[in-house]
């Protein structure tokens, strides 16, 4: 008896011991699927996050592009009506297309509209008393050498633009780069990051050109050369142009902007409540936009 007493204890036994590693497998499997559970809930949660965070970029993007294509067409809306009149266009001519077009409200964010004109320097002191019958204290600076100018001789809403009148952009170079870009190729096109006379705060900007020419468009680089009268040219500040259809309070994502290596736009610099140091999610995409990155 005492031996059988035993065996049923040993029998006893093993059958507990059986019983408690299946209780620690069940626990262990319960542990690996909740965490697979909460690793799959957590991964479809990032996913609906990222996929949120592409289409909010893109639309970004889509708003960008779309917003400088309407610049485009209110510079080449202007440059229609100058052909229309032959190539001509005098002070009143403009500030009255220019009123007309609304550009302050039908274009936010730009800072004007503007003429640059191809002059002979030998004809500059006609150019010149030509506009003081108009506006007695117009004149062309800086004195450059060279057998041509390129002054802004009207630009729209003048008063904010006042430092501009006059301004000969062949005194810098990616002023001139752009135009002359402009000019061979009868294409819009946009300057590097430059800063704007009248821009008080001297923050980056960049102009915008669009191409005219005597007798009409030109079919190749050396006619156009030959008959490049001018552009018309929108200045812009970039963080107002920015400001004037990208509201951040609007959006979920920060975005910067650069050109050539130049941040020219950084909302990930400025400190507040909605900065997030380390993001989730990050994204760069190159635009090629009317010759530049």
């Amino acid at each position: 008896m005492p031996r059988t007493r035993a065996n049923l204890a040993a029998s006893q036994l093993e059958r507990s011991g059986r019983l408690g590693h299946v209780h620690y497998a069940v626990v262990g499997l319960s542990f690996v699927l909740t965490l697979a559970v909460w690793q799959y809930a957590t991964y479809q949660v990032d996913t609906r996050i990222e996929d949120g965070f592409d289409r909010s970029s893109d639309q970004v993007l889509n708003l960008i592009s779309e917003r400088m294509r309407r610049y485009d067409e209110a510079l080449w809306s202007s440059v229609a009506m100058i052909q229309a009149n032959n190539g001509e266009i005098d002070y009143h001519r403009w500030r009255e297309f220019a009123r007309n077009l609304k550009i302050n409200t039908r274009y936010p964010g730009i800072h004007g509209l503007g003429v640059v004109m191809a002059v002979p320097t030998l004809d500059m002191p006609e150019l010149i008393a030509r506009e003081q019958r108009d506006r007695p204290d117009f004149t062309v600076h800086p004195e450059l050498p060279g057998p041509m100018r390129w002054p802004i001789v009207y630009i729209e809403p003048a008063e904010a633009n006042a430092k501009a009148i006059g301004l000969d952009i062949g005194f810098e170079n990616n002023r001139l780069s752009a135009l002359m870009a402009a000019r061979d190729t009868g294409l819009s096109r946009i300057t590097a990051p430059i800063r704007l006379v009248q821009d008080n705060g001297s923050t980056p900007g960049f102009l915008f050109f669009a191409p005219y020419y005597r007798a009409g468009a030109a079919l190749d680089a050396e006619a156009r050369r030959q008959r490049f009268a001018g552009a018309i040219y929108a200045p812009f500040v970039v963080k107002r142009m920015l400001q004037g259809f990208l509201d951040k309070d609007q959006r979920h994502i920060r975005i910067s902007i650069s050109d050539a290596g130049e941040r020219i736009y950084d909302e990930h610099a400025e400190v507040d409540d909605s900065t997030d140091p380390a993001p989730m999610f990050t994204r760069e995409v190159t635009l090629e936009l009317y010759g530049r990155q």
